[in-house]
Formats: structure tokens, C-alpha cells, sequence
């Protein structure tokens, strides 16, 4: 991995979530809006990840819905406008790499370990910028971030209180390519 800090391509990135709804198939979505930065170090374990995610931007393809998880009753984004990701550390536990990380969601800041996949590119690319990515995906509990959506349904509850979120990221080191330039200046 290039040694550095890079930033979150948005244009090739995307942070998603899947629900149990009505315990018969997965509601999946994603969130139109977010940055961050990746800092790296000469060795693969020098990795960190920022990201902040604006929850207003929630799409799952049907806008009733959007606007009902947006709403007080569940996110309540005029309130907790934002999820952010702070990692800690990343361990090899003998499988998949995990980052360890504090997740913040609903004013309520929770220990979240992701499982991690890293792409590595050295080298330039098309720009001359060099780019790396990875996918981290991990399962909360919404209540356990004060967030209540267990509404009755036939057979179980209408969406389920276990999401599984992922971070598909897309990254270019900072100061290659493009001039030098930051592209989230």
C-alpha cells in the first residue's frame, strides 16, 4: 500500500446497508454522501479510516420509505445528521483482516469491528495518481445505537434490528496525479 494519506474517491466509492424486511428478503440502500480519509504507513498494519456519512442522503430506491427512515422515528437526521467511522487499529486474527474501529450513529458511539479486503494497486494510473481500495463490511444493532424500527409483521417484525453495513472505497494518494491536488478540494 502507498505510503501516506489518500482520500475517499466518492465517484467509485460507496457505503451500503441490507436489513431483514419482513423477514422474507433483504432491504438494501446506501448513502449518496460521504468522505473521509485513509492514512497508510510503510507496513500494511499502519492503516487508518475516517469517514463520515450524511444520513440524510439514505436512497433504497423507494422515497416514502427514505423519508420514513430519515424521520424521528428512526434515524432522525434533523437531529444526527451523521455516521461516522473512526478505526483503531487493524489485527489479523488467522482469517480475514479485521478493522477495528468506533462507529457513531444516533449520538451513541459503539466498538464496531469490520471485516476488511484490501485491493492494492502500486503505480500510476490513467491520471498518474496512485489508487488503492477495499471493502469492509461488519453488522450492528440498531438498538444497541438507540435506534428502534422492530415494528410487528406477520411472521416477525418488519425490518430487523441487525444491519449489515459496507464500505466499498475507492482511494487515490494524496499529491499523485491530478496536479498534486486533493480531489475532495
Amino acid at each position: 500500500m502507498p505510503d501516506g494519506g489518500t482520500v475517499i474517491d466518492p465517484a467509485h466509492s460507496a457505503v451500503s446497508f441490507a436489513a431483514w424486511h419482513t423477514m422474507l428478503g433483504k432491504m438494501c440502500g446506501r448513502f449518496t454522501s460521504f468522505s473521509g480519509q485513509v492514512l497508510t504507513g510503510e507496513q500494511f498494519p499502519d492503516f487508518s479510516v475516517t469517514i463520515s456519512v450524511d444520513l440524510g442522503s439514505v436512497s433504497t430506491g423507494v422515497d416514502e420509505r427514505d423519508e420514513c427512515i430519515r424521520s424521528i422515528g428512526i434515524l432522525d437526521v434533523a437531529r444526527y445528521p451523521t455516521m461516522t467511522y473512526r478505526s483503531t487499529g487493524l489485527c489479523d486474527y488467522g482469517g480475514p483482516f479485521v478493522l477495528e474501529g468506533w462507529l457513531t450513529v444516533h449520538g451513541v458511539t459503539r466498538f464496531v469491528p469490520l471485516e476488511l479486503e484490501v485491493a492494492l494497486r502500486d503505480g500510476s494510473d490513467a491520471d498518474g495518481g496512485t489508487r488503492c481500495g477495499f471493502r469492509a463490511i461488519g453488522t450492528i444493532n440498531l438498538g444497541d445505537f438507540g435506534v428502534g424500527i422492530n415494528v410487528a409483521a406477520p411472521g416477525g417484525v418488519l425490518v430487523s434490528d441487525e444491519v449489515e453495513l459496507q464500505l466499498a472505497i475507492y482511494q487515490t494518494l494524496i499529491g499523485s496525479g491530478d496536479g498534486g491536488q486533493d480531489p475532495a478540494e
